[in-house]
């Protein structure tokens, strides 16, 4: 997930109702899989809350990193704190 960056403007304003088609989300209480390359710093659903303001993004697609393997654990919690605003592409065995 891109960082917010609270001192720079954004150079375009999205319109009204404007979905982030593809996010994902982070946080060490949830443990990595056992076949996970990359096991990337927290970004959660605070972090991503700046980042819809400054951007003026209303819904998000919210999509399983392949750090988690099948435990969508993290990406439900994420949408769960979005509630109809969210939507989730999850992986399943």
């Amino acid at each position: 997930m891109i960082s917010s960056d609270e001192r720079k403007t954004p150079r375009l304003t999205a319109p009204k109702g404007t979905c982030d088609t593809h996010t994902h989300f982070y946080n060490a209480k949830f443990p990595s899989a056992a076949t996970a390359l990359i096991t990337p710093p927290d970004a959660w659903v605070d972090d991503y809350r700046s980042l819809q303001k400054r951007l003026n993004l209303e819904r998000v697609v919210i999509v399983q990193p392949t750090t988690y393997g099948t435990d969508n654990s993290c990406q439900l919690e994420a949408m769960k704190a979005f509630g109809e605003n969210a939507r989730g592409v999850m992986v399943v065995d």
